[in-house]
């Protein structure tokens, strides 16, 4: 321990243990001159005393044996010493440097360390560390010094070592004091701050003018406390002779990169820049190393920070439940790709109100959910866990050095909370299917207990679900139910997840051994029908049916068996009756709960189009779950029961992403269709509420909103939106408030808003009406004819709705303007396409400057080009057009192989914001990375067909 006090204070520590037998002693660790207070204690240890580096203070040492012991407290005692004490004194007089009374005290208790006596840190030398410099800027300061910004990271070279801070310090050479040429003086070391990564931003370092280099010192700290020495710290060298002082320019990592290539022959660099990908961890020596952290991919594989709808993090209801396992191919298919693939007919699930837990599963060691299930779970309130399966003999190793001792157990769990809390996901499913020793068994239970409470402590609301494989005796023996061989591990853990060849009685007596648990009991379906009750597949709901009789939750694995196998007609039809089956035998499990601002643009992560706001921005095929909206709560009746059917179409063109309700069919003059597309529970302010929607329609056809409200008194109204020309409606419903129409930006559609107050009241739901306006009405029509370009019948019924919004009056979204951010590029490779052109691939990422906490849910990249000038007329000046790249979840992306015609002198990158209500900051007040290609020229004599185009485009301007 480390002390300063007066002359006449002293300060000791009494550390009180417990044995296992309950036997307890106090240990009083103090300097000399406690003989008056000897008796009150079990044991006095007297400590050794040597003066601190620092002026004062004193520092204490001792030790002391306590094998068997548990330290249990830990308390200051201050006393007054023996009058013939010598103890060493940290000042002679009081904290006002007036010689103290004689009951005055004053003393200062430092620090405290706890170790064992043989422990030592063990600091790696200087030369085992990487030290790198980037994003170098320098810009001029006052009297000619120079302003630094720069990214230092470090690690260590193929060493597993880990450390809880570093501090950072920088170095300058001094000024020669003026009039002796002759001085010599000792650099000095400014503290800069601390980093709990293995990086620190350096921003705004001031720089005299006649400073030649600047030494950055990472001071490597340890668990007891201790600092490395600052001369055997790792170090970057930065000789400012490299940068003038007059530049102001950015520097991004020198890198060599290889473009991405998808030959699966090729071995995998997950260090290496290509298109961002999910993967898995596959043996436990990646896991203990944490070299995931250093893939290129980590973070592009984060989650959005940033969920609408927050139930996720919330503890789970206190009901019966529904899991889904999904198991598709060995995992990692459409969805491995981050930024999103080409396949419109990638799988997707859209029933979220039916799901309560998201399991992402693959045979892998560790399987990690990609970010696009995880942000698009999180959007609906649905947790999602990642997999822990150990198999076959591999497995069995895998179990021989994870359990093999207490400690591995324990630091295997932390490292798997880690990757969950570090990535924004919820828990694990733990699944050892293999036979262990009796011995292990203890080492099991501490990994499970350990996972669980470190995954708690860490993300709130988290789960660790055991699967019912290997028993408390260590055989590999599916229970099919809980019971006294399971029941151990679900004791230590969130709930359990059981095997599927059960018997009709099993759900019934897991309940009754769960007790007041009973909901934390998942009892699986395997939907594939391997050996399940019911048979899955299309009687899964036979299944369903026991277990909610039995009030247990349910876990259904691989529901993707409707896509893999190919289920008639199509996937989406398939898709909807399979999941109508369970809402029909469990009912609506989960209802939307969010806050204002609400918006949904039925975008299921996937499809034919995207468009931005009515304008389309690209016409090619794509799937990228993490772009999933909110999806609409559908009723899918029987389609020859009703006169118009609704669907999310994929291929009809949209207001915003790629998806839209479409409604068509037939209907007749003064009635009406009325469907539902929400339900939930917004609890309204006293602000009133906004809502903005867009309906592309038919000249005959008008497209209205039904809001439900619920007061606190149980009151319901039903409150119609709509245009004019509803008259013979107005009856149906509590009230009907005229929207405000005008044209969107894109041709067709029209875009409807409206304010209504609702003080008090919850709106519970969300109802689409398709009605015959009056033939008197003025309302703004999308297209005068029907979907297939024809004039439509007097019956014939077609409308698009493209979005939602509802939010309060008041809300306006906070875009910063384009200077308040960072953006960078890094890891730009060149390489030679066709015709001259170029080929680029790059990284982009973007941070507000500090002291900006705002967020946001999502980003569109764009690429602005400077256009080639149209031979023949050299007086031709082209708008720049933003070319539409993708869309980005967190604040990087990755631009992969962008053709570049040779002419091309510079690349505007642009970020475009996007708020929670929907809208989008406009391009032009867009932050923004430009990238002037004159930087990274090839020979221009490598442009011979530029060149002839050149002479050939002045040749036609001449002879004209």
């Amino acid at each position: 321990m480390q002390v300063k006090s007066d002359s006449n204070s002293s300060l000791g520590l009494v550390l009180e243990f417990t044995s296992t037998i309950n036997k307890t002693m106090s240990v009083l660790l103090t300097s000399h001159g406690m003989d008056h207070l000897s008796s009150e204690f079990s044991k006095v240890v007297l400590t050794s005393e040597h003066k601190g580096n620092a002026l004062g203070w004193v520092i204490h040492e001792g030790t002391i044996e306590m094998n068997g012991y548990i330290l249990t407290g830990i308390h200051a005692l201050c006393y007054k010493p023996n009058a013939p004490s010598k103890e060493l004194k940290s000042r002679p007089f009081g904290p006002g440097h007036t010689a103290p009374s004689s009951t005055d005290y004053s003393a200062v208790l430092g620090h405290i360390t706890v170790k064992t006596s043989n422990y030592k840190p063990d600091f790696p030398i200087s030369t085992s560390w990487l030290v790198d410099g980037e994003y170098i800027h320098w810009k001029s300061g006052p009297q000619d010094s120079r302003i630094l910004s720069v990214k230092i990271s470090w690690n260590l070279k193929g060493k597993n070592f880990a450390f809880p801070h570093y501090n950072v310090f920088v170095e300058k050479p001094p000024k020669l004091a003026d009039g002796n040429s002759g001085t010599t003086l000792e650099p000095v070391q400014e503290y800069l701050g601390v980093a709990h990564v293995n990086c620190f931003y350096v921003s705004e370092l001031k720089v005299p003018a006649s400073t030649s280099s600047l030494k950055f010192i990472i001071q490597v700290c340890d668990f007891d406390g201790t600092n490395r020495n600052l001369e055997d710290c790792p170090y970057y060298q930065l000789e400012i002779k490299d940068y003038p002082k007059h530049t102001c320019f950015v520097l991004a990592k020198p890198l060599t990169i290889m473009s991405h290539s998808n030959n699966s022959e090729s071995k995998f660099d997950p260090k290496q820049p290509s298109v961002p990908i999910s993967y898995p961890i596959k043996t436990l020596k990646e896991l203990e190393s944490r070299s995931y952290y250093e893939s290129f991919h980590y973070p592009f594989n984060k989650a959005s920070s940033v969920p609408i709808e927050s139930g996720y993090s919330a503890p789970l209801p206190n009901r019966r439940r529904i899991l889904v396992c999904h198991d598709m191919a060995g995992g990692y298919v459409d969805d491995k790709w981050v930024q999103g693939d080409t396949n419109a007919e990638a799988y997707a699930i859209w029933h979220w109100h039916l799901i309560d837990v998201f399991v992402y599963f693959s045979h892998n060691l560790v399987t990690l959910p990609p970010p696009s299930w995880i942000n698009t779970a999180h959007r609906h309130g649905v947790k999602v866990l990642g997999t822990f399966i150990t198999e076959w003999n591999e497995g069995k190793a895998a179990c021989d050095k994870l359990l093999s001792t207490k400690k591995s157990a324990q630091m295997y769990a932390k490292h798997l909370a880690e990757l969950a809390a570090n990535l924004g996901f919820d828990g694990w499913l733990l699944n050892i299917e293999v036979t262990l020793k009796p011995e292990q068994i203890s080492n099991l239970k501490e990994f499970v207990k350990h996972l669980s409470l470190t995954m708690h402590s860490s993300v709130p609301g988290s789960l660790v679900i055991w699967y019912d494989s290997v028993t408390i005796n260590g055989h590999l023996w599916w229970q099919n139910e809980l019971n006294e061989y399971n029941k151990p591990f679900f004791d230590i853990s969130d709930g359990i997840f059981t095997n599927y060849s059960w018997q009709e009685d099993y759900p019934w007596q897991s309940a009754a051994v769960a007790g007041d648990r009973k909901f934390d009991v998942y009892t699986g379906i395997d939907v594939f029908g391997r050996n399940t009750y019911g048979g899955g597949m299309w009687n899964t709901n036979v299944a369903l049916d026991i277990i909610r009789k039995a009030d247990v939750s349910a876990a259904i694995f691989a529901p993707g068996w409707v896509y893999e196998t190919k289920q008639e007609p199509d996937f989406e039809t398939a898709q909807n009756r399979w999941w109508g089956l369970v809402e029909k035998s469990w009912g609506i499990v989960r209802k939307y709960h969010g806050t204002l601002p609400f918006y949904t643009n039925f975008d299921q992560g996937r499809g034919y189009h995207i468009s931005v706001d009515g304008d389309l921005v690209s016409d090619a095929t794509w799937c990228n779950i993490s772009s999933q909206s909110i999806q609409p709560l559908l009723e899918f009746a029987d389609s020859t029961a009703n006169s118009i059917q609704l669907i999310v179409d994929l291929k009809e063109a949209s207001y915003s992403g790629g998806g839209n309700i479409t409604f068509k069919g037939s209907l007749g003059e003064e009635t009406y269709f009325k469907r539902r597309i929400f339900q939930g529970e917004f609890i309204l302010s006293k602000l009133p509420i906004h809502f903005i929607y867009s309906v592309k329609s038919d000249n005959n056809s008008s497209l209205g909103l039904v809001f439900e409200f619920t007061s606190s008194i149980n009151k319901t109204m039903s409150i119609l939106l709509t245009s004019h020309g509803v008259d013979h409606l107005s009856s149906k419903f509590s009230k009907v408030v005229l929207t405000s129409e005008h044209k969107g930006n894109a041709p067709g559609w029209v875009i409807h808003e409206g304010t209504i107050e609702m003080n008090g009241y919850i709106l519970t739901g969300i109802h689409a009406l398709c009605y015959r306006p009056n033939a008197t009405s003025k309302e703004l029509k999308s297209r005068p004819f029907g979907p297939d370009h024809t004039v439509p019948s007097s019956t014939d019924y077609f409308a698009v709705l493209g979005h939602i919004t509802v939010k309060t009056s008041n809300y306006k979204p906070d875009f910063p303007v384009s200077t308040s951010w960072l953006v960078d590029g890094e890891y730009i490779s060149w390489k030679s396409g066709p015709q001259d052109s170029r080929v680029l691939s790059l990284k982009i990422s973007w941070k507000l400057k500090e002291g900006k906490g705002i967020v946001f849910p999502h980003y569109n990249v764009y690429v602005e080009k400077l256009p080639q000038l149209a031979y023949g007329n050299s007086s031709t000046t082209l708008e720049p057009v933003q070319e539409y790249l993708g869309v980005a979840h967190v604040n990087c992306f990755y631009v992969s192989e962008l053709k570049i015609p040779a002419i091309t002198s510079s690349l505007k990158f642009i970020i475009q914001v996007c708020g929670f209500d929907g809208t989008n900051q406009n391009l032009a007040k867009s932050p923004y990375y430009q990238l002037e290609i004159k930087d990274h020229k090839l020979s221009f004599m490598k442009y011979p067909s530029y060149i002839y185009s050149w002479i050939s485009h002045w040749m036609r301007f001449l002879r004209s």
